[in-house]
């Protein structure tokens, strides 16, 4: 039988604006099942910070 992967959602509520769900299940099926079960109690809106730079040592190209 072919793997399965199952997720699901449930208790939503809305956080400065957007609705995202307090709950949620992962149910894997396969030769070796898993269930994973999140409960999400804070979310934040910050910005993340990524810095990045490209080496010097890079040399830039155009595709066309």
């Amino acid at each position: 039988s072919a793997d399965e992967l199952d997720v699901s959602y449930s208790d939503w509520n809305e956080y400065e604006g957007i609705r995202l769900p307090k709950n949620v299940k992962i149910i894997i099926k396969g030769s070796k099942s898993s269930q994973i079960l999140m409960e999400n109690t804070k979310f934040d809106f910050s910005r993340m910070e990524t810095p990045y730079s490209v080496p010097s040592s890079y040399k830039k190209i155009e595709i066309k």
